[in-house]
């Protein structure tokens, strides 16, 4: 592991179809994502020697999910990547189908390919932590982020996330909204990256700007 700062360079070492770098325009020098299928990159390991045994970092940097909100869509980084079905999903959705109406907070554990939500431990106000199955949980983000805990479409939101040993935390516009301070133990290091996720073959774009990673 290699100590210090480290302000990564938006290079990707699995660009698939749909994922560009504009070089004009609005989102000119974001990586950009446009299509209709779920799809992770992982930053470059080249950029820094030793960051892909990272296993603890904070990042932080800004995801602005374009298309229109829908339930089918959510945006974030990926953490301790091993491969393309394993690692962390730490995010958001800007539909309102959390049970109180809000936007949701999006944390799964991909295993094998299969993604299983990880609990909020961080009591936001709308948690049901009697109900074991997380399937139930009200994951919607509470009311001083966004405009009244809705997140828009086609809005720039800042995202960060601490990862440290089986602690995982995640602030959204500076505000904390996910504290799980036990579940992040299946995968101990890996890199980092950022995935767009669609269902159905629904059309999703999204934007990442000034990401950054401490380590």
């Amino acid at each position: 592991m290699t100590d210090g700062a480290k302000n990564i360079p938006v290079k990707a070492s699995m660009f698939s179809s749909g994922w560009t770098i504009p070089t004009v325009g609005d989102n000119a020098f974001k990586a950009n994502y446009y299509g209709t299928t779920t799809s992770a990159i992982k930053i470059k390991t080249s950029a820094k020697p030793g960051c892909d045994s990272w296993n603890d970092y904070l990042i932080t940097g800004y995801a602005n999910l374009i298309s229109t909100a829908s339930a089918n869509h959510r945006i974030g980084y990926i953490t301790r990547y091993q491969d393309v079905n394993n690692y962390y999903f730490i995010g958001f959705k800007t539909d309102t189908t959390g049970g109180n109406g809000n936007s949701t907070y999006e944390v799964y554990e991909k295993n094998t390919g299969t993604y299983t939500r990880l609990e909020n431990q961080y009591d936001t106000g709308y948690n049901d932590e009697s109900d074991p199955n997380p399937a139930n949980w009200d994951v919607g983000i509470p009311e001083t982020v966004g405009t009244g805990g809705v997140l828009s479409a086609n809005t720039q939101y800042h995202l960060r996330v601490d990862l440290y040993g089986s602690v995982c935390r995640m602030f959204i516009q500076n505000v904390l909204v996910y504290e799980n301070r036990t579940g992040f133990t299946t995968f101990t290091e890996g890199e980092i990256g950022l995935e767009a996720f669609t269902q159905s073959s629904d059309t999703i774009i999204a934007t990442f700007d000034t990401i950054k990673v401490v380590s």
